[in-house]
């Protein structure tokens, strides 16, 4: 079986896709050799039980014929990339199961809400290797993992300027995970394989608070689907860049129609800062190397950009981010606890959009909560570690109230 999936693979053409040195560097060799052994002897073995899981689901279904899957997770794979690249959600029904497609089409939503595109092109199908395999009596509970490896070019097009914002010819190594509708097999997920550490990780990365959060709300966890997401504006994503930024863990959903989305954002990964980077950011007051917990949702209106910010416990002095200006509120208890700045187009706007009662429940949460808004992304964000998801949907929920969203 596993032959004839990279067999079929190979046949399916082109298609468009998603140590040191001296002592110390070979004492590391045996490890690495160890290790290379152990993720290899793991990846056979698991290859092996699904090969004989399917070859007892195969006598008893005809379902599960070697004809029916293995073209079927080659076609699935081909036209998932170009139907993906091309916003054609549609079309991606006959082929996703009802949830994943409710999934892809929030993404693609999202996407188009920035004006963006993931254009995957020149994809070449290595290799198609079947990695698990779920057979019951209960037919519409079967299911099966496919290892797919691949090449591929995958750019994130800003649509507006019809460039790039980032390209990165690469490998493609998922696990897409099918299941059976009927007679026909539809795709559920995609997963990545994390080859960060010497052994690979092919179960996919989940947090059991983001999936229940999600579960709970009908929404949609993904440990690191969001980072074709990543803003690049404002003052909160200015340090934002691709390859040295990480979004996980991201939830989306739909909440009043409006597309709302929940994340944690490092503005600079630790493994990728230089000591200058370290050394500039002690005391900078947005933490580049800290975790933030972001909830991001669409206003019904364009604005340019204002920044709420909860002043610290002790603070004389206050210095406005570039172009943006400090302006008072007709509150004085208010002026005490935040820091407003707005562009100057802005100004008048701020005073209308800042409700009095939200800024009273953004004032009394228990850990303290940033507001900004850039044309018509509402953000609130916080680095306090006891943030939850559903603390910052309450406070999504009381915006769209008091702030008439």
């Amino acid at each position: 079986m596993n032959e004839l999936l990279a067999v079929v693979a190979s046949a399916g053409g082109g298609g468009s896709g998603g140590g040191g040195g001296g002592g110390g560097g070979i004492l590391a060799i045996p490890i690495i050799i160890i290790c290379f052994i152990v993720a290899w002897w793991l990846r056979r073995e698991r290859i092996k039980k699904a090969e004989a899981d399917h070859r007892v689901a195969v006598a008893s279904d005809p379902s599960w014929s070697h004809d029916l899957i293995g073209p079927r997770a080659t076609e699935v794979f081909y036209k998932f990339q170009q139907d993906w690249s091309n916003f054609k959600l549609k079309e991606m029904a006959a082929y996703l199961t009802p949830r994943y497609h409710k999934h892809i089409g929030l993404m693609l939503g999202a996407l188009k809400q920035m004006k963006r595109r993931n254009a995957m092109s020149n994809v070449k199908l290595k290799s198609a290797t079947l990695f698990g395999v779920h057979d019951t009596e209960n037919d519409e509970l079967d299911m099966f993992n496919v290892e797919m490896k691949a090449s591929v070019k995958d750019q994130l097009i800003d649509e507006s300027s019809g460039k790039p914002i980032h390209s990165n010819p690469s490998s493609i190594e998922e696990i897409w995970h099918f299941e059976r509708e009927g007679k026909t097999w539809k795709l559920d997920s995609i997963g990545q394989i994390n080859n960060d550490g010497m052994i690979p990780k092919y179960d996919p990365i989940i947090d059991g608070k983001y999936s229940t959060f999600a579960e709970q709300n009908d929404f949609f966890y993904n440990a690191d689907f969001g980072w074709m997401l990543m803003p690049l504006h404002g003052v909160l994503f200015s340090d934002a860049s691709y390859g040295r930024s990480d979004i996980n863990h991201h939830v989306i959903g739909l909440y009043h129609d409006i597309i709302v989305q929940f994340y944690q954002y490092i503005p600079l990964i630790e493994t990728k800062a230089t000591l200058r980077d370290k050394i500039r950011n002690v005391g900078h007051p947005r933490k580049k190397l800290a975790t933030y917990t972001v909830a991001h949702a669409t206003l019904p209106k364009d604005y340019k950009n204002i920044l709420l910010e909860r002043r610290p416990l002790f603070s004389f002095f206050s210095f406005a981010p570039s172009s943006l200006q400090k302006i008072s509120l007709e509150w004085p208890e208010f002026n005490q606890l935040f820091n407003v700045y707005a562009d100057d187009i802005d100004k008048v706007n701020s005073l209308e959009l800042l409700h009095p009662v939200y800024m009273e429940k953004l004032a009394s949460t228990s850990f303290r909560v940033n507001m900004e808004i850039v044309g018509r992304d509402l953000y609130l964000y916080t680095t306090a570690p006891e943030a939850d998801y559903q603390q910052m949907l309450q406070l999504l929920r009381d915006a769209f109230v008091e702030m008439q969203m």
